[in-house]
Formats: structure tokens, C-alpha cells, sequence
């Protein structure tokens, strides 16, 4: 897995994460990781995405996702996050 391939699958991932509604995100959180395989540059990835507040505050989720390689020979792994303020009102 080329890691600025896996970086650009994850940002967009992120991004598309990051501009749902913010009460669709607050339903994500502690429901089981999203996983789906995207190719990119001839390579197969795992890209899972999970939802969970970033504090007890509740003021802010964290989406992390995580790109898994295809080798079979090592475990080839990226992680990023972003961090998304959630309105008062659907915390």
C-alpha cells in the first residue's frame, strides 16, 4: 500500500464523513465500524470509519478512519481523524 495513496482515500473518506449533518454523526457514534475495499492506483484497500466524542463534554466527535493494505506477506495500516464541533442542542 503506497501511504499517499492510502492518504488521499482517507481525506476524501474524512471529508465525506466530515459534511454529513451533524445528527446524522451523533447516530454514528458507538455503532460498529463502517468498512468498504476501494481501489486506487491498482491496489485494493479496507477503509473503516468509526464515529465517538472526542470528551464527556460532548461539544465535538472525532471520525477516524483507518486504511487497511492488501499484502498478505504484513499488516499494512494508515489512521487519520478529524475532529467535527456538534451544536449544543444534539449533544
Amino acid at each position: 500500500m503506497k501511504n499517499g495513496t492510502a492518504y488521499r482515500e482517507l481525506a476524501a473518506e474524512l471529508e465525506s464523513w466530515r459534511s454529513r449533518p451533524p445528527s446524522e454523526l451523533v447516530s454514528a457514534i458507538g455503532q460498529p465500524r463502517s468498512s468498504r475495499v476501494v481501489e486506487a492506483d491498482g491496489e485494493q484497500m479496507m477503509i473503516e470509519v468509526g464515529v465517538a466524542w472526542t470528551s464527556e463534554k460532548r461539544e465535538a466527535v472525532r471520525i477516524s478512519a483507518t486504511a487497511y493494505g492488501s499484502s498478505h506477506l504484513r499488516v499494512e495500516r494508515q489512521d487519520e481523524a478529524v475532529v467535527v464541533p456538534i451544536p449544543r442542542q444534539l449533544s
